[in-house]
């Protein structure tokens, strides 16, 4: 009797378990440094589905696994001083290590980001400091771009490289919360554009 017990508990304990949560992570540099990495893992990794990223709130979600097993993640970073805390919030399904498996790709991410910053050859003075150059990447004083001024310039016909070019002499009021993001995407304007309008919108003027 007691045989057939046991062996009648097995297949219960068998069974997959559907993981969900909540997950807290800190990191020992500032959260402008650890969304680099975060931003990497989302996009490159080739892991997940992209849902939406937020560079301003620093907020990314995403789809991780497959087919009706698929779960749904989002992450967000909060500020601890020098350190950064990423919260990570699993969505139910079959049994997995979301959280566990996206922490590990953003810590190699993050080793891999500043190793790469360490390796850069040092700049010559004249080169570190482009007044020194008689010229400057520092915006000048002006009316501040905007996404619109942005578009009107693609319009124009000129070369990303120009528009670029534009941004990082300029002032700075972009809108680029995750739907502005998709309209100037869907408005033909490049990557490399809009990168430039997200780094142009987290400097200090």
């Amino acid at each position: 009797m007691k045989r057939f017990v046991i062996v009648a508990l097995l297949p219960t304990l068998a069974v997959p378990a559907f993981a969900a949560g909540t997950h807290q992570d800190v990191f020992n540099v500032p959260c402008s440094v650890l969304w680099s990495a975060v931003n990497d893992t989302v996009k490159n990794s080739g892991k997940y589905g992209i849902l939406g990223t937020d560079n301003t709130k620093m907020t990314a979600s995403f789809t991780a696994g497959g087919g009706p097993g698929a779960r749904t993640v989002t992450v967000v970073l909060h500020a601890q001083g020098d350190s950064c805390e990423m919260q990570t919030e699993v969505g139910a399904g079959p049994k997995h290590n979301d959280a566990g498996s996206f922490k590990d790709r953003v810590t190699a991410s993050l080793a891999k980001l500043q190793n790469a910053r360490a390796s850069a050859p040092a700049q010559p003075e004249a080169a570190a400091n482009p007044a020194a150059q008689g010229g400057s990447e520092k915006p000048v004083a002006g009316r501040a771009l905007t996404n619109a001024d942005v578009l009107k310039l693609k319009e124009a016909g000129l070369s990303d490289q120009i528009i670029i070019d534009k941004i990082k002499v300029s002032p700075a009021q972009f809108q680029l919360d995750t739907d502005d993001l998709l309209q100037l995407k869907q408005a033909g304007l490049s990557e490399e554009i809009i990168g430039a309008m997200i780094h142009a919108s987290q400097r200090k003027e």
